[in-house]
């Protein structure tokens, strides 16, 4: 487990320093600038909750960038080679989550389908077989993985089950709008900002290929998500963004450009619409949630990693209010820009109230970081919670094994088999040293150091001593007696 956190790490940082290259292709910002908003984009809590678990989520980021750069390094070259790594992105994507197959789907339209249409045969030949071998080995090895550890696929996991919920367009628009307000709430805006300005440039006559890719390669991305997540039962499901984080890195970065600029040279006659429209999209947006769902959503908001970027506005009785986080974003993004205001009007002194700016944003910005692993850690499988397990290296010997007992629910055991599951798993991240192996009762070869619930019946009949209790959930260590 820690190996696999450690690489997800190790993709986070690949696919930040992907989006600085990205950013600074279709930006007027420096290398520095373009570094910085890659970093500040990496680093807020909806970013850094990819490397927080160990799932797909820091390869999806890191395959999506890939696929847009060789994309607009296709686009710019016209070689074969640039095309064919598109494809191999696109397909590597694929590999990762299925959810990315629309990524496959558009990057072979604008690859394969690009050089047909321009009727050069030979080369649209070559990347057709590119990608269909590519594909047909990757989809071999993904069922054969799936036979070896999916059993029976839920049923909502197919296409079939996605082209379902499309037919009910009300549902789809009520996934809209909260996935919609998630991510503006998540990112003051900047979001909103950055997916205006890419829709400005794609209508705009001139050099605007990469404004296109961008929209061509994430809209079918977001579009999917919300269909996915339509008339869903979680609470999270309503306002969801794990889907959509991953893929939103570039249009986040181009809004944070626009923020960025505007401090340098101010406001102009549509930077001033946009802003406007942009904090009564979010008012509006988190008033609709509110109205639909927040009644709910304050019962119990769900898994937290499916909605990381809003669990700074989390309160102290672990409840997401809906409209008072619009409030509170809607806040503090009026404050970032009244500052860039004042940058402009200050002449001389632009260079101090940036550098206030800029305290202030990154005071903000570690605050709710801090605040999002405050949240992340209250519940069963977080990381916070377990770190008592630590204690079981002074009850036991160093060098003996440990042991897990997993009790059915249909036993009726005072812990839930799911919740047994996981904590299992956390201890042994925390006990790294430690072999652990499963118990199946007092008449295996594994103990005498087992971990299982309270209650245990043949442990506490057979007279097992408990040296250790869980001080957040009914699991101990118990020693086995001699036999």
């Amino acid at each position: 487990m820690r190996y696999a956190l450690f690489v997800n790490c190790l993709l986070g940082g690949i696919a930040a320093a992907l989006l600085a290259v990205l950013v600074h292709r279709i930006t007027n910002l420096g290398v520095w600038g373009s570094a910085v908003t890659a970093v500040l984009v990496g680093l807020a809590p909806a970013s850094l909750s990819a490397s927080s678990f160990i799932w797909a989520e820091s390869l999806v980021s890191l395959m999506f960038l890939a696929t847009t750069l060789a994309l607009l390094r296709y686009y710019d070259t016209s070689t074969f080679a640039a095309g064919a790594a598109a494809v191999a992105a696109a397909v590597g994507g694929y590999a990762v989550h299925s959810r990315l197959l629309p990524l496959f789907g558009t990057t072979v339209l604008l690859t394969v389908g690009r050089e047909l249409w321009r009727h050069r045969w030979v080369r649209g030949a070559g990347l057709l077989a590119v990608t269909v071998a590519l594909f047909g080995v990757t989809s071999a090895w993904k069922h054969w993985v799936l036979t070896q550890v999916w059993e029976d696929p839920a049923n909502q996991n197919t296409v079939g089950a996605v082209w379902k919920r499309a037919q009910h367009p009300l549902e789809v628009l009520d996934s809209i709008l909260g996935q919609a307000w998630y991510q503006m709430a998540a990112t003051f805006g900047l979001a909103a900002i950055g997916s205006a300005l890419i829709a400005s440039a794609c209508v705009r006559t001139g050099p605007t290929v990469a404004a296109r890719i961008i929209a061509i390669t994430t809209v079918p991305l977001l579009l999917l998500s919300a269909i996915f997540m339509s008339d869903r039962p979680r609470a999270d499901q309503f306002i969801y963004g794990r889907y959509n984080d991953a893929v939103m890195w570039p249009i986040i970065a181009v809004g944070t450009a626009w923020l960025a600029n505007r401090f340098r040279v101010g406001f102009g006659r549509s930077d001033r619409w946009l802003a406007g429209g942009t904090i009564a999209a979010l008012v509006a947006a988190g008033w609709g949630v509110d109205r639909l769902h927040g009644d709910f959503i304050e019962e119990r908001y769900g898994v937290r990693g499916m909605i990381a970027g809003l669990l700074a506005y989390v309160d102290g009785t672990d409840t997401l209010h809906i409209w008072q986080a619009t409030l509170i974003v809607t806040g503090l993004t009026v404050l970032m820009l009244a500052f860039a205001v004042l940058a402009g009007w200050a002449g001389d002194g632009r260079s101090g109230v940036i550098a206030v700016a800029s305290v202030l944003m990154l005071v903000l910005g570690v605050v709710g970081v801090v605040r999002a692993r405050s949240v992340a850690d209250l519940r069963l499988n977080g990381w916070e919670a377990s770190s008592p397990v630590q204690e079981v290296d002074d009850l036991v010997p160093a060098g003996v094994a440990l042991a897990v007992r997993t009790i059915p629910s249909s036993q009726d055991p005072v812990v839930n088999w799911t919740t047994q599951r996981q904590r299992y798993q956390v201890y042994q991240f925390y006990l790294s040293d430690r072999i652990v192996l499963r118990d199946r009762g007092l008449d295996d070869d594994v103990g005498p150091y087992v971990f299982a619930p309270l209650g245990t019946d043949d442990l506490v009949e057979a007279g097992a001593e408990l040296l250790w209790t869980d001080p957040s959930v009914k699991i101990g260590l118990w020693r086995e007696p001699d036999r």
